[in-house]
């Protein structure tokens, strides 16, 4: 009788919804747009859409762990009607262009007659998440409605620098407020915290009127703020400036732009060609020039980047069969696992020493990269380092 009042029960709290259920994942409503916004409409409810591309590993991350977080699918799940697109097929490609998609993923939130509201774009964890749906719920914090107040001659400059950067980080057109904004700063306000921030965050173009006051007066700035911050954005400007003609125009275009900042003899344009000609050279495939290269960087600049040093190394293990080079990258990988053990960078010192001659060192060397891909759980890379041990000890 107990088990029956009990069962009784139960189906009754369930299907009075006084259970506490987990819902486990968003609910995604499939349909065309048009009848996203027809149901959105019927339930007076905003829109989210998860805007991705199938071969986004952020986006992927964020269907996997985000998505099926309960506190998620709990608050997603009341408060909007939710839908994936992918912006590579179908109607999605037309509604890309549409919403200026610039990145994957990137969220975007919707009235029920589909007026873009706000959005941000990038993999967030769970609660940033909860947190930017709590934010586009508030009409005051919508993206939308601070663009209007902009419109409409709200342009102080805190109120104008908190757009920008909110555009900014939503990978949203911010070029034109920007540029209006800085033409309301004098020479002296451009070295003031909140300019350097922006110029910090924000400028990359080398013929800017902010970035030429920044190169012709860094000492004003690193008497301010971090040194090493102004030297690095100072760098990372003119390593732009070089990487969009290694990739976008010709050897000819890449020698003169490298002239032009070569001709600002200082320190920090330097090492911007010093980063930039290794890139140039592996490009273009000279690996004879990609290891002088590299051998010239690390003799002026030290090697204390695990990173660097192993990317370098494999990059010359894949495509050199000089054993000098190999002898030089090998130390690279040797200083590279040095710094910081990693399953990556043993497996190039593995492959750098089989290459070089070493076979039982390069199998030992394989075998602890294995045992670290296994405490990872990275099973695929696991497959992929047993296949090399097992060209170490084959031969094949």
């Amino acid at each position: 009788m107990r088990r029956t009042l009990a069962l009784a029960m139960l189906t009754l709290l369930v299907s009075t919804g006084y259970m506490y259920a987990q819902n486990h994942s968003i609910q995604f409503t499939q349909g065309t747009w048009s009848e996203i916004k027809q149901q959105a409409a019927g339930q007076s409810k905003m829109i989210f859409v998860d805007a991705y591309a199938t071969w986004c590993g952020p986006c992927k991350w964020m269907a996997k762990t985000v998505f099926t977080n309960d506190t998620v699918a709990d608050f997603y799940n009341a408060n909007f009607i939710n839908t994936q697109m992918d912006m590579e097929k179908g109607e999605a490609i037309e509604l890309a262009k549409l919403w200026a998609i610039k990145a994957y993923p990137t969220l975007l939130f919707f009235s029920p007659e589909g007026e873009l509201l706000h959005q941000t774009c990038g993999a967030l964890p769970v609660a940033p998440f909860v947190e930017l749906g709590k934010t586009a719920l508030q009409p005051s914090q919508q993206i939308a409605t601070k663009l209007k107040a902009y419109h409409n001659g709200k342009t102080d400059p805190d109120f104008t620098v908190e757009l920008i950067n909110l555009l900014f980080k939503s990978c949203m057109p911010y070029d034109t407020i920007c540029k209006q904004y800085f033409l309301t700063q004098t020479d002296a306000d451009l070295s003031n915290k909140r300019n350097w921030e922006l110029i910090k965050k924000i400028t990359g173009n080398m013929d800017s009127r902010e970035f030429r006051y920044l190169e012709n007066n860094p000492g004003i700035f690193e008497t301010l703020y971090d040194s090493s911050e102004v030297r690095k954005k100072l760098q990372d400007i003119y390593t732009g400036f070089l990487l969009y003609a290694i990739y976008k125009e010709t050897e000819a275009d890449y020698q003169n732009k490298r002239n032009t900042i070569l001709g600002k003899k200082t320190p920090v344009a330097e090492k911007a060609i010093a980063d930039a000609d290794i890139i140039f050279y592996e490009k273009h495939k000279k690996w004879d020039e990609y290891v002088t290269a590299a051998e010239s960087y690390f003799s002026k600049y030290g090697t204390n980047d695990p990173s660097q040093l192993n990317n370098i190394a494999y990059v010359i293990y894949e495509n050199t069969k000089d054993k000098t080079a190999l002898r030089k990258a090998l130390a690279w990988a040797k200083q590279s696992v040095a710094l910081n053990e990693t399953y990556f960078n043993l497996d190039t010192y593995a492959c750098l020493l089989y290459a070089t001659g070493n076979k039982s060192a390069a199998i030992k060397t394989e075998e602890k990269a294995i045992a670290l891909a296994k405490d990872d759980s990275n099973k695929a890379m696991v497959t992929e380092l047993e296949t090399q041990l097992k060209k170490f000890k084959t031969g094949n």
